[in-house]
């Protein structure tokens, strides 16, 4: 059973799935959502591509997107996710499309509660492709810590669809950044709970796009680390320019150039 559904809030699509014993190791994405959102040239080849699963707990999942027939599935790393999250015949599954292969998910269990995952829940025994979340940030990391960060109304005119309720800081792009990470204000990070290191999501507002980034938080400093490099070259960032970071949602960052 599956079906397809635009969020009002979020404008994202979505679909859900109750987990039968056959999806125990492989999903059917909906053949509607499907054409619409993932059909391009190159899924008409059997050649597995990436999909990347927002676990829960914050935790990136890499599984293969694979077309067979007319259908496509979750395949390789699917059954080790369900494994992982201890998913059950019966659950009900609600996936978000980001946007750029990226999924998030919300998991029902059989009392019809959303089910609540805790740091250490998952199982660590698998040969998955989960990162390592308790690692130090592999990133160079900051020497100086950025205090009392200017709130963007005061500078800039906000574009119209930046939200002054949503939390956010800005920031002005220099030469290493493009090529290193990008520093998160502490007050911004205290104030909206950001205290572990964790994978999100950082999305491009104007094109709905969204790619998976490392926040890391160290003793030096916060920053957004891998996946900002990428980031920043898909997006064709240049030194000087500014932008703002506003949180949506939670693990879930918007990025926007500013005009000048």
């Amino acid at each position: 059973m599956a079906t397809c559904k635009r969020s009002n809030a979020s404008r994202r699509s979505q679909f859900f799935k109750v987990l039968l014993p056959p999806c125990l190791e492989m999903l059917r994405i909906p053949p509607k959502f499907a054409v619409q959102h993932l059909n391009d040239n190159n899924m008409h080849i059997h050649v597995p591509r990436k999909a990347t699963i927002l676990s829960p707990l914050g935790k990136f999942w890499h599984v293969d997107l694979l077309k067979e027939g007319s259908d496509l599935f979750f395949r390789g790393g699917w059954k080790e996710f369900v494994r992982a999250h201890r998913l059950l015949v019966g659950y009900f599954l609600v996936f978000r499309y980001e946007g750029n292969l990226v999924f998030s998910i919300k998991v029902f269990d059989l009392s019809g509660c959303c089910k609540e995952y805790r740091d250490g829940d998952l199982e660590t025994d698998l040969n998955c492709s989960v990162p390592a979340t308790k690692k130090q940030t592999t990133e160079p990391s900051s020497s100086k810590k950025r205090k009392n960060e200017t709130p963007a109304e005061e500078i800039f005119n906000l574009p119209k669809k930046c939200s002054k309720t949503l939390p956010h800081f800005v920031k002005m792009i220099k030469p290493y950044n493009l090529s290193r990470y990008m520093i998160v204000p502490d007050d911004f990070c205290s104030e909206n709970g950001l205290l572990t290191t964790r994978e999100m999501i950082l999305m491009r507002d104007s094109k709905q796009r969204s790619w998976p980034i490392r926040f890391g938080v160290s003793a030096t400093g916060n920053i957004l680390g891998k996946g900002w490099i990428k980031f920043c070259a898909q997006n064709n960032l240049k030194g000087g320019e500014r932008c703002i970071f506003e949180l949506v949602e939670e693990n879930v960052l918007r990025f926007q150039l500013l005009k000048s």
